[in-house]
């Protein structure tokens, strides 16, 4: 949860950035969680009306021509074009962030640490900009486009029968 709270602090209202809608005063963000103990399930989520992650991510030159391509076979596949999916899904491997500060761009891949070691079933699905990423505890990776902007950036994650959890009290 602290990683969720740091990220939109550091990276989801940059003050030389304007929104393309309107969000709530005073760069709100919500976070909740929940535990279900029939279900042997705990949950979080994390959401903000900032920029979004894929306006965040610093582009470099290689990575910039292989989004063109991605948006140009989404165009010719009749879809609006995007690589916003690309980005969020890059911003777990590459592990950078938008100030290119040591210690920071690590926040994301910590959701799929935490959720690898606690064991049992877990997903972390990200909606931002008009991309979507989900992780499934199989280590399955899925990246889509969002036919509409999501505006903002939604970030949920649900443990379910994981042994670290203390389900008895």
């Amino acid at each position: 949860m602290n990683e969720a709270v740091l990220n939109v602090h550091h990276h989801a209202y940059p003050k030389n950035a304007s929104p393309t809608y309107p969000p709530m005063p005073n760069d709100r963000w919500w976070i909740a969680g929940y535990r279900n103990a029939e279900k042997k399930e705990i949950g979080f989520i994390a959401f903000d009306q900032g920029v979004g992650i894929p306006a965040t991510m610093p582009a470099k030159h290689s990575e910039f021509v292989k989004d063109v391509l991605a948006a140009a076979s989404q165009f010719l596949a009749g879809a609006a074009p995007t690589s916003d999916h690309l980005l969020i899904q890059r911003a777990f491997e590459l592990g950078r962030s938008r100030t290119e500060k040591e210690g920071q761009g690590k926040g994301l891949n910590d959701f799929k640490v935490f959720l690898n070691a606690a064991g049992g079933k877990a997903s972390l699905r990200i909606l931002s900009g008009r991309g979507s990423y989900l992780y499934s505890y199989d280590g399955v990776e899925k990246v889509d486009p969002l036919p509409q902007a999501f505006h903002g950036t939604l970030v949920s994650w649900r443990l379910t029968e994981s042994p670290a959890v203390n389900w008895d009290e």
